[in-house]
C-alpha cells in the first residue's frame, strides 16, 4: 500500500514538475512524458497489468532498469521542494540569470538523481556482508554456551534470481559453519509452482554444505501471504526439512541434556487472507517458566505480554530501512527498530537488514546494505559486536 500511495504521488509529481513543463514548450517531448509518467505509476501500472506489485515476473535486466528509473523519480521528488524553493529565491531576489539556468540545470539534476540511482541499484544486489554479534544471558544453557546460529531473512526470490545468486547466498551461510539456521520470513516472491525450484536448491545447498546440528527452523513474513497460496509455501518449507513455526514453539536438545526453546509467530498479514495473527502468548504456550526462549517474528516489536519471555528476537521486514529518508519511514512504521542490534526491555533484538533484496524496490545505500547474521550465544551477560 505504502509503494502504491508513493506511485501515485510520483505520477502526479512527474505531471506537474516535469512532464507538463516539457510539453508545454515542445510536442518533441510528448514521447518522454508518457514515458516518465510510467514509471512514476509503475506498481500501479503492474496492478492493472495483472503483475503482482509484491514479486513481478520480469527478468533481471527489466527490473534493473525501471527500478533504476523509478529510484530516480523517487530521488527528485524528494529534491523538488527546494529546488522549486531555491529557483523561487532567484525570482525574488531578481536573479534572472539563474532562473533562466532553469532548464539545464534540471538535465543536469535528472543525471545526477539517475546516476545515484543505478549506484544504489548496484548496492541492492551485491552480496551480503557478514554481520556477527556476540548475545550473552543467563537463560543461556550452558550446553548452549558457543553456539552458532546464522539467520536468514527476506531472500525474496523472484523471477530475476539466477541460480548463481543462489548458490553464492548459501555459500556465505555455509562459510559461518552454523550449529542452526533461523529463516525469518519473505523468502520468495511468487507462487510454489514460480519459486519452489529455486528455495530448494537453496535448502539442499544448506543441507550439504553444512548440515546444521539443531536444523533449521522458519517462520513466515508477509510475502508468503501475498502468494496467494501460504498453506502450500508452508507445506513445501515442511517437505524441505524446516521445522515451521505458526504461534507455535519447538524444544532442541544439547548434548548435555539441556533444552532451551524456539518460539515463533505468524505475520499481521495473515488477517487480510483470513489466516491466524500472531499472538505470543500461544507461541510460549507449554514452555516452563525458567527455560530460556528464542522468539522468531519477521516484523519487529516492542515486548508486550507473553513476548517478553524471550531473551532473543530475530526479526526481518525493514530491509534496514534501504536509503537514507526512507529508514526514517520505515522505522516509523516498525515501532523505531530499522536495523541491527537492539538491547531494550531486558532482551535482545536482532534486524536483519535482509540476506536478498525485494525486486519491488531494490534500493540501498550504504549503511543500509544486505547482511548475513551471524550470532554467537554465551551463558553470561555479554553483549557486542564485532
Amino acid at each position: 500500500m505504502f509503494l502504491l500511495m508513493m506511485s501515485g504521488g510520483l505520477f502526479l509529481f512527474t505531471w506537474l514538475f516535469l512532464a507538463l513543463p516539457l510539453f508545454r514548450k515542445s510536442r518533441c517531448f510528448l514521447l518522454v512524458t508518457m514515458l516518465l509518467l510510467l514509471l512514476a505509476g509503475r506498481d500501479l501500472f503492474f496492478v492493472l497489468t495483472g503483475q503482482p506489485w509484491y514479486g513481478q515476473e520480469y527478468p533481471l535486466w527489466a527490473n534493473i532498469l525501471t527500478s533504476a528509473m523509478f529510484g530516480a523519480l523517487v530521488i527528485l521528488a524528494v529534491v523538488c521542494i527546494p529546488w522549486a524553493i531555491l529557483f523561487g529565491l532567484f525570482r525574488f531576489f531578481g536573479l534572472t540569470t539563474l532562473h533562466e539556468l532553469r532548464g539545464g540545470l534540471t538535465v543536469i539534476l535528472i543525471l545526477l538523481a539517475g546516476t545515484c540511482s543505478f549506484f544504489c541499484v548496484n548496492q541492492g544486489y551485491s552480496m551480503p556482508e557478514d554481520i556477527s554479534y556476540t548475545v550473552g544471558s543467563m537463560m543461556v544453557p550452558k550446553g548452549f554456551d558457543g553456539t552458532s546460529i546464522v539467520q536468514v531473512s527476506d531472500l525474496h526470490f523472484f523471477k530475476g534470481t539466477s541460480d548463481r545468486r543462489i548458490d553464492d547466498l548459501a555459500k556465505k551461510v555455509i562459510a559461518a559453519k552454523p550449529d542452526l539456521i533461523l529463516f525469518t520470513g519473505d523468502l520468495v516472491d511468487g507462487t510454489v509452482g514460480q519459486r519452489s525450484s529455486q528455495l530448494e536448491r537453496f535448502i539442499t545447498d544448506l543441507k550439504n554444505g553444512c548440515s546444521p546440528k539443531y536444523g533449521m527452523i522458519s517462520v513466515t513474513g508477509n510475502h508468503e501471504y501475498y502468494s496467494g497460496d501460504y498453506a502450500g509455501w508452508m507445506s513445501f518449507i515442511r517437505s524441505q526439512g524446516v521445522t515451521v513455526l505458526e504461534n507455535s514453539n519447538v524444544k532442541i536438545t544439547a548434548p548435555n541434556g539441556e533444552e532451551p526453546y524456539i518460539a515463533g509467530v505468524t505475520d499481521r498479514a495473515a488477517g487480510r487472507f483470513g489466516g491466524e495473527m500472531p499472538d505470543f502468548a500461544k507461541a510460549v504456550a507449554g514452555i516452563p517458566r525458567d527455560a530460556g526462549v528464542i522468539m522468531l517474528s519477521h516484523r519487529p516489536y516492542r515486548p508486550k505480554g507473553a513476548f517478553d519471555r524471550a531473551f532473543l528476537v530475530f526479526s526481518g521486514h525493514t530491509h534496514g530501512g534501504m536509503i537514507p529518508g526512507v529508514d526514517l519511514v520505515v522505522g516509523y512504521s516498525n515501532e523505531g527498530y530499522v536495523s541491527g542490534l537492539y538491547h531494550d526491555y531486558g532482551r535482545s533484538l536482532i534486524v536483519s537488514n535482509g540476506t536478498g533484496i525485494w525486486s519491488g524496490f531494490p534500493l540501498r545505500l550504504t549503511p543500509h546494505l544486505a547482511d548475513n547474521v551471524i550470532v554467537t550465544l554465551r551463558s553470561e551477560n555479554t553483549l557486542n559486536k564485532r
